[in-house]
Formats: C-alpha cells, structure tokens, sequence
C-alpha cells in the first residue's frame, strides 16, 4: 500500500503550502500588472464591423492607449487632432461589477477579446467602437455627398476634411448602384455648430455606419482611447499616429 509522505511529515507539508502560496502570488501579480497595463497604458481592440473600412478591416485587431482626455495623466497626454481615430464608449452601457470588468480586461487580454466572460449586449450603441475625430470643438460643418465641409472657429471659408486633416486617410463613398440611395447613413446634413469640448465622429464607410451622423456630437467624456498601431493581419502592420 504506499504512503504518501506528507501525511507524515511537517516540514513537507510546509514546503508544499510555500510553494502553493508563492504560485498563487505569482498569478496575483500577473493579473494586477496586466489590469494595470489594459487601464493605464495599452489594450488590445477587435474591431468588429465594417464602419472603419478600408484601413481598418472586419476582425483586425489594434493597439489602443487609453485616456481620460479631460485630466490625463502625465504619460497619457494624446492630442485629439483631425484624422485621428478614437476609441468611444458605448452610446448606451450597461452596469458591470468592479470584479466583473476586471475578469472581462483579464480574459480578453489574453484572448485578444476571443473571451469576454461578462459581455454586454450586442447592440452597436451598447458596444465601444473606433471612430475618426472630423469635427473639433466650435467648428461649424456641413455633409455634401457623403464628404464633410468644415469651417473652423475664427475662419471665413468652409474647406473639405481633407484640406484640413493632420492625417490622410480613405473613405467609402460609393453605394452599389442596384440600391435605393436612399438605404444607409445620411449622404447630406445641415450645418452644425460644435460647442465646447464637443467632437464630430465618423466612420471611414461613409454609406453604411453608425456615427455622429445619427447620435450627433460626442462629448470628450466619451473618449476614452486613441488607435496607435494596427498589428492584425500581419500584412497591414502599421502605426496609426
């Protein structure tokens, strides 16, 4: 019949509960260092749609540095310029214990957001979403054909995002010619007046999106995060600064 040695021995005994405890150490400070790191300096983010098309395809994955724009800490000063893309908080969210968003950052960490055990709905407004800064605050703006006319604060003449952009980007602005034109987000809007610390968001796919278009203006509170590097599919490695 065999023994086991640690019903007879003290000083074993001990050994196996130090080594028990030091493991269970070890993934303690894993999972503190690692929700520190998805809180305060880079987190993996999935961007499950078509909106951000071309430069971001359905299923890429990208590098997001999150941020309180309003009263960032020292390291996390990012500018909110035009052509930059933001990471927003969902429109509409749902309450989630602490202990249950620490799980959920944990797992999709991890998982490269393959895992998230407390999920919220699936509802585009109930979901954050990457989405381009067009419009800064006290800009007066204007759609035409899908493309945004903006005349800055202290400015005379309206000119195209694109004259103004710190950074080139593409859109989608072709609908398929067998469809109404009337399918899809707004191709015109009337002139807006952004206020104070209000932005104008829109998706890259201009046709078939949700963006400020339909919610309107988003509050700098709503910005959490800014996209700096996209590293999947490996082919479309890139930095997004």
């Amino acid at each position: 019949m065999a023994t086991n040695p640690y019903d007879f021995s003290f000083v074993l005994r001990k050994k196996l509960q130090r080594k028990i405890m030091q493991i269970f150490l070890f993934f303690l400070i894993i999972f503190a260092l690692v929700n520190l790191i998805l809180t305060f300096l880079i987190f993996p983010f999935q961007v499950g749609e078509n909106a951000m098309n071309p430069e971001y395809p359905d299923k890429s994955l990208v590098f997001v540095a999150p941020c309180n724009f309003e009263n960032p800490l020292f390291f996390q000063n990012y500018d909110i310029y035009r052509g930059a893309v933001v990471y927003v908080e969902p429109k509409y969210s749902q309450d989630i214990s602490l202990s249950k968003k620490i799980i959920n950052n944990f797992c999709s960490f991890f998982s490269l957001q393959k895992i998230v055990p407390f999920a919220i709905t699936n509802k585009i407004t109930e979901k954050p979403t990457l989405r381009r800064v067009v419009g800064l605050p006290g800009d007066t703006l204007y759609i035409k054909d899908y493309v945004v006319y903006i005349k800055p604060k202290g400015n005379e003449h309206f000119l195209t995002e694109f004259e103004l952009t710190d950074r080139m980007y593409e859109t989608i602005v072709h609908i398929d010619s067998s469809l109404n034109s009337t399918i899809g987000c707004a191709r015109e809007m009337e002139e807006v007046v952004l206020g104070e610390n209000q932005y104008f968001l829109l998706a890259d796919n201009r046709v078939s999106s949700i963006d400020s278009r339909i919610y309107g203006a988003v509050d700098i509170s709503a910005l959490k995060g800014k996209a700096f590097l996209r590293f999947f599919p490996f082919s479309s490695f890139d930095s997004l600064l």
